[in-house]
């Protein structure tokens, strides 16, 4: 056969080509451009060449050239972007008070970069400044800031308006300097407290931007005051004249009621007693008072019931003043008792409250009666040693006559009887006198004037007698 020539016709390029990046800001475009051919049929329905794209979409083209053959391109991908947007939040207020911190986030679109370096979405941030968030992109760049304000912690602190060491009972002014608000460790809100118990005191302070911070702590140290006790070495009940030594616990100084500065004090005299005690740490505390009692000695004294000076034979009775007990210096234990002799008698009485007194002495005189001293004859006249003289005979009942000086009438045992010096009875003894009468008016003399000797009666015929006149003695 003839020669059949068969044609087969390449087919056409189709590559479609930007004129810049198919990645774009929204609002901007990009052309694309296919390869030359004779025509051509975009996906879009362009059918021209070139088209210029606003969106972003995938882009293809056929071509088809003079020999009718077609060719479709592969698809080019358009990117459209948003203009970058820069935006700043935070995950608490921006304004807190030092110490604290705030997270800043970013937000929007594009890259991030901080005023502070960092290019992470979310910052950590303590100090007051102005923080800047640039966002980026093909597109362009945004920037927002934000301003954190920081403020700083007030500086609390205590003063005190005296020493925070003290004695137990007293107190202490501590004041917080100035601020809103305080919260003490003790749980107080006030500015100032009065503190009396030892502990750590701090307190929490709130300023005006509602910034807290707290104290050093202050040290209240109390000291316990001493243990004022006074010890007795006896009863503090007792009697005049004796004493009881006081003496308190131990201490540094000593102040007694009494102004006496030693451990120690002897008193004698009812009183209400009690010391101040002070310590090493200054601290003062005063005794219960100890009463100390004196009871009066009871009174001692004796009465007579008659004269003191008696003679020996009588007796007076000795009567002490009343009481619960009596001890006389003769031994006798009674109220009254009887002397009999001489002595100087005294009394230990003692009452109800164990005191006792001595009484003074009482002198007792017992004279002894001057018996037995002797008549004094001389002629006829009779004269006695005694006082109060009476005259007696022997064999006579009754008193023969009186006075100190007697003249006897007859012979006879004369005696007398009478007062000594110290006006004792006493009897003198006995003294024979023969007694005559010579020179008598026998005229005056009656029957009981004459007295015969011896009795004529007795048969004795010899009578020899005397007569003499009895006269009268003062």
């Amino acid at each position: 056969s003839a020669v059949t020539n068969v044609v087969v016709h390449p087919l056409p390029s189709a590559v479609i080509t930007p004129n810049h990046s198919t990645t774009f800001c929204l609002g901007d475009s990009v052309i694309l451009t296919a390869s030359t051919a004779n025509s051509y049929v975009w996906n879009n329905g362009a059918t021209t060449q070139s088209i210029s794209v606003l969106n972003a979409s995938n882009y293809f083209v056929t071509v088809s050239d003079g020999n009718g053959c077609s060719k479709t391109s592969a698809a080019i991908t358009t990117t459209t972007e948003t203009f970058p947007v820069a935006i700043i939040s935070a995950n608490r207020p921006i304004t807190f008070c030092e110490g604290d911190s705030v997270v800043l986030s970013a937000s929007g679109n594009g890259s991030f970069l901080w005023s502070t370096g960092a290019t992470t979405p979310n910052i950590a941030v303590r100090n007051s400044d102005t923080y800047l968030l640039m966002a980026s992109n093909t597109c362009g760049v945004d920037t927002t800031e934000i301003t954190v304000v920081v403020n700083p912690l007030p500086t609390p602190a205590i003063t005190a308006n005296g020493a925070t060491t003290f004695c137990q009972g007293d107190s202490v002014t501590l004041t917080a300097n100035a601020a809103s608000s305080y919260l003490w460790s003790n749980g107080a809100t006030s500015q100032s407290i009065v503190v009396s118990t030892p502990q750590n005191y701090s307190v929490k302070v709130t300023d005006a931007n509602v910034c807290s911070a707290t104290s050093a702590p202050t040290n209240v140290i109390v000291n316990a005051l001493p243990v004022a006790v006074i010890a007795s070495n006896g009863p503090t009940t007792f009697c005049v004249g004796n004493s009881v030594t006081l003496t308190a616990s131990a201490a540094s100084s000593y102040l007694w009621s009494t102004s006496a500065i030693s451990p120690s004090i002897i008193v004698s005299t009812p009183d209400n007693y009690s010391v101040k005690l002070t310590d090493a740490n200054g601290c003062s505390s005063t005794s219960a008072a100890t009463t100390v009692v004196v009871n009066a000695l009871p009174v001692a004294a004796i009465t007579a019931n008659g004269a003191t000076t008696f003679c020996q034979g009588d007796s007076v009775l000795l009567t002490a003043s009343a009481a619960n007990s009596y001890h006389w210096n003769t031994g006798a234990v009674t109220q009254s008792i009887s002397a009999l002799g001489s002595g100087n008698y005294s009394v230990i009485v003692t009452d109800g409250n164990g005191c006792s007194k001595t009484s003074a002495a009482i002198a007792v005189v017992a004279h002894t009666p001057q018996n037995g001293l002797n008549i004094l004859l001389s002629n006829d006249t009779l004269t006695s040693p005694y006082q109060n003289t009476q005259w007696h005979l022997v064999g006579v009942a009754n008193v023969i006559g009186t006075g100190s000086v007697y003249v006897c009438t007859q012979a006879g045992n004369y005696f007398v009887t009478g007062e000594d010096a110290n006006g004792c009875a006493v009897r003198s003894d006995t003294l024979f006198a023969n007694c005559a009468v010579t020179g008598i008016n026998t005229n005056s003399l009656t029957n009981t004037d004459i007295q015969l000797f011896p009795n004529p009666t007795s048969g004795n015929t010899t009578i020899a007698y005397t007569v003499k006149k009895q006269e009268a003695v003062s």
